[in-house]
């Protein structure tokens, strides 16, 4: 019991403290983004919205027929009910922006918490891109929508995103174009809409 002890403290103090890199590398979306197989299911047994898709929901607050928008990339979306109500709200940035690509996230990629590397896999990335300007801003803003009931389980997530902005370091190639990562607070249609709309009209 002794040498189980005596190992388990020298374990301990030489224990390795993870942190997630606050440099982001360009990658192409063709490369990051692959054709997927998805596998979802929704017996119909109750109002839960995932698995259903939003051209074919019978709830009119959700109602979108996704095959009208070139902004959303993917030919539907079978998320949940509060996927569903962001996806609404991002159709009205096409006032904002020259170019608006809003594509879900079916783990193509991850990221890292800056304070203890924890493994984040947002559910969407907005890509915006402003050119009535000298300088072309390019936008790659991580969006993740929350249940009410996860949003306190998951606050780290909710920091984390909000640390993107004024942290993030990124490489600008091009003198004319101008790179930024952004993070937005969690997306909920009741409980965090109004810090969400907040933070995109600083966006905007």
């Amino acid at each position: 019991m002794r040498l189980l002890d005596k190992l388990s403290s020298q374990l301990q103090a030489e224990k390795v403290d993870y942190k997630g890199t606050k440099e982001f590398k360009p990658f192409m979306v063709k490369d990051t983004f692959t054709d997927k197989t998805l596998n979802i299911v929704n017996d119909g047994n109750n109002d839960q919205e995932f698995g259903i898709a939003q051209g074919k929901t019978t709830n009119q607050d959700l109602y979108m027929d996704l095959s009208a928008k070139d902004w959303f990339v993917f030919n539907e979306n079978y998320g949940t009910s509060e996927e569903k109500h962001l996806v609404k709200y991002i159709d009205k940035l096409k006032q904002k922006y020259s170019k608006v690509y809003l594509l879900r996230n079916e783990r193509h990629f991850k990221l890292f918490n800056f304070d203890d590397g924890r493994v984040f896999e947002p559910d969407f990335v907005l890509f915006l891109i402003k050119d009535d300007i000298s300088t072309v801003m390019h936008y790659q803003v991580f969006i993740e929508p929350k249940g009410s009931h996860l949003i306190k389980h998951d606050e780290w997530k909710n920091n984390f995103l909000m640390q993107l902005k004024t942290e993030h370091k990124i490489e600008q190639l091009w003198k004319d174009r101008n790179y930024i990562v952004w993070g937005m607070p969690f997306y909920n249609k009741t409980d965090t809409k109004p810090e969400f709309e907040k933070e995109f009209s600083v966006l905007l």
